[in-house]
């Protein structure tokens, strides 16, 4: 004899249903969890992947940096016609102070703090009124937009041209007056690197890392002469002590923050500081040549 049937009961029904709904849900939230890990690790490596492109830019441009020492300067051009600096003057100094006339400022420069950076490269445009160019430019992070910005500040041979057009006139005040718009540089602007919240920069000069820079300021260097001493050891005497503008630094450290708060960074060399080293080196030499 077959017994009566016997079904689920509700509370069997609702008991199911809960735990059909647990398991819905905890798939739903690990599936939901993985793909916004995705999209947030996709994000991250963008940003990432960003702000390496802007940071390789950055260092290029570093390395194009002009030597304030370059035969293109307002004061090497002022050696070649025979005023020579007089900050580099020994005679006008006692005691590490400056006694000597205004100096003149070098007007390739490279300046900078912890948070922008401003130097001088080339530019060189065929077919273009000038072909040539010397064209300052900043490095700096807007840290509302939170982007790494590159301004072309000032051009150094307009500048120059029109200083020496006013010199050369008769009457400069006229000269400069009806001309002014024409000596007014156009800046322009260029956004490198997105979600950038920050930027560190620090500059080496030999011996340690500064977290400033100004070409223009005059050091004092020591040289010194090997010589040796009657017992046939060899011994270091102080020659003089030296003025020179600090020139270029040797090496700039970049580090960039991203929104996310992680770091990228760059150490980069100036290749034109070889050059300072050539240029004194050729100052030293009899006759300076």
């Amino acid at each position: 004899m077959i017994g009566p049937r016997r079904g689920f009961t509700l509370l069997e029904l609702m008991v199911a249903i809960m735990i059909f709904s647990l398991v819905i849900t905890a798939i739903y939230f690990t599936l939901t969890a993985g793909v916004e890990s995705f999209h947030q690790g996709e994000r991250s490596m963008e940003m990432y992947q960003g702000a390496r492109i802007g940071l390789n830019r950055f260092g290029k441009d570093l390395r194009r940096a002009v030597s304030p020492r370059s035969p293109w300067s307002n004061l090497a051009e002022d050696e070649r016609r025979g005023r020579t600096d007089p900050m580099l003057d020994p005679s006008h100094y006692a005691d590490d102070e400056y006694l000597g006339p205004e100096p003149k400022e070098n007007d390739i420069r490279f300046t900078g703090d912890s948070k922008q950076v401003s130097f001088v490269v080339q530019k060189v445009t065929p077919g273009a009124e000038p072909a040539f160019d010397l064209l300052e430019i900043q490095y700096s992070v807007d840290p509302e937009k939170e982007l790494l910005l590159c301004r072309t500040t000032d051009s150094v041979l307009l500048k120059r041209m029109m200083d020496w057009r006013a010199f050369h006139t008769f009457n400069e005040t006229e000269f400069r007056l009806s001309h002014a718009g024409r000596s007014i540089f156009e800046e322009s602007q260029e956004e490198i690197a997105g979600n950038i919240a920050d930027l560190e920069l620090e500059y080496f000069d030999g011996k340690e890392w500064r977290d400033w820079w100004d070409s223009n300021e005059i050091i004092v260097k020591e040289s010194y002469e090997d010589t040796w001493r009657d017992s046939g050891q060899e011994e270091q005497v102080l020659q003089d002590e030296e003025p020179e503008r600090l020139g270029l630094p040797f090496a700039v450290r970049v580090a960039l923050t991203l929104s996310n708060r992680q770091q990228v960074e760059l150490i980069t060399e100036i290749p034109a500081k070889d050059a300072d080293r050539l240029y004194r080196e050729r100052d030293l030499r009899p006759g300076g040549r």
